[in-house]
């Protein structure tokens, strides 16, 4: 086999401030930094870029998810891609290190309370350790400790060494107990975002999605609880979600979660129907015009079964009924409605005109008696185009 050259490589432009930290990503980026700033050195091509005009002190760096670049400062943790800064997260504080463990950022801050000015020994010092989940932005723990030698991560175990030679062993709780904990403290959406990030199943961030969404519920915000119930549907029984709406008389959100239910697919008849009575009621209400929206909508992202919509609308506006009859070209509603609800004759005889041959042929025969009855001479004259042309 090859062998690799032992020759030494001096990197160049690494200015002349002391290095605090090195970092590889891959086998052919570099990141660098000193106390004065952050770069990144191209291996192959021996290019350098300066990333920031702003360092850190030893120990206070990390590469973290094995591709960003962590950096502490007294203020705040910023993350370094090779193309530049990234997000940064507020922790004030003198940082002693960074490490890094499977997911998390562990921070370690000087605790050390400052001398009082009538006291002659040292304060004792301690530290305060911060693990910070970066993929879910939240802290997973806090504590203070005694002044730590060494945090030691490796082989899959955190352990922390302190300066009087204690060996602490922190455990990570599983899943489940994690998200236990934050139902008890209403943390529905970091719950959420953990779950997600484990690739929980389905079903069980379905449950997650309705105990977020009765929370809401509970504390009186319907839009946002409705917003979460959305995310249920294909799982959760929609009478669960429905009945709540009906009882609380807000009928805004629950046209949200039915128009959902369209949207995705999962509407019945049952459905439909009470989306049409909402729009009803709320125009009645409001005078918003979502009944008329909904008829002349171009949008076929919403699903529903025309002919329900048809009998429901018929209840309330024959125009209205007409012209989503006209929309979806249900010509036998049309006809219906106009011959038995308008008793316009003529326009239902002109309806019938617009047709194809095969169409315009099946309803005369079905209306036809009707039609010359009422409207004779128009009627006889398409007759006779009908069976000459």
């Amino acid at each position: 086999a090859r062998q690799r050259s032992g020759k030494m490589k001096t990197l160049p432009d690494s200015g002349t401030s002391p290095i605090t930290g090195l970092a590889f990503k891959g086998a052919d980026k570099l990141f660098v930094v000193s106390r004065a700033c952050v770069m990144v050195y191209w291996l192959g091509a021996e290019r350098c870029v300066t990333l920031d005009a702003m360092g850190a002190a030893p120990g206070c760096c990390v590469l973290a998810d094995k591709h960003r670049l962590t950096v502490a400062t007294d203020d705040a943790i910023y993350c370094y891609t090779t193309e530049g800064r990234g997000p940064c997260y507020a922790l004030e504080g003198e940082k002693v290190r960074l490490n890094w463990f499977r997911s998390y950022l562990v921070i370690t801050t000087n605790d050390t309370p400052p001398k009082a000015s009538t006291s002659s020994q040292p304060a004792p010092k301690s530290h305060h350790i911060t693990i910070l989940d970066i993929q879910n932005k939240f802290i997973v723990f806090s504590k203070t400790f005694d002044e730590i030698d060494a945090v030691l991560t490796e082989w899959g175990s955190f352990h922390i060494l302190t300066k009087n030679k204690e060996m602490i062993y922190l455990d990570e709780k599983d899943l489940q107990s994690k998200l236990s904990l934050l139902f008890k403290k209403n943390l529905y959406d970091v719950a959420i975002r953990i779950a997600s990030s484990q690739h929980y199943d389905v079903e069980g961030l379905t449950e997650i999605y309705k105990q977020y969404g009765d929370h809401l519920y509970s504390k009186g915000d319907l839009k946002s609880a409705i917003e979460q119930y959305v995310k249920t549907i294909g799982w959760l029984e929609t009478s669960y979600v429905i009945r709540k709406y009906l009882e609380s008389r807000h009928l805004e959100p629950l046209v949200q979660y039915l128009e959902e239910l369209h949207k995705k697919g999962y509407a019945t008849e049952d459905h439909t129907t009470l989306l049409l009575t909402c729009y009803v009621k709320i125009d009645q209400h409001d005078q918003q015009g979502k009944l008329k929206d909904f008829i002349n909508s171009k949008d076929k992202i919403i699903h529903f079964d025309v002919n329900v919509a048809i009998k429901v609308v018929r209840q309330v506006s024959v125009n209205d009924a007409l012209s989503l009859a006209a929309n979806h070209k249900r010509h036998d509603w049309y006809l219906k409605i106009m011959l038995e609800d308008k008793k316009d004759y003529r326009q239902a005889l002109e309806y019938i005109a617009d047709l194809e041959f095969e169409d315009a042929d099946r309803y005369m025969k079905m209306y036809g008696h009707r039609l010359i009855q009422h409207v004779p001479e128009e009627s006889t004259k398409f007759l006779k185009t009908l069976c000459t042309d």
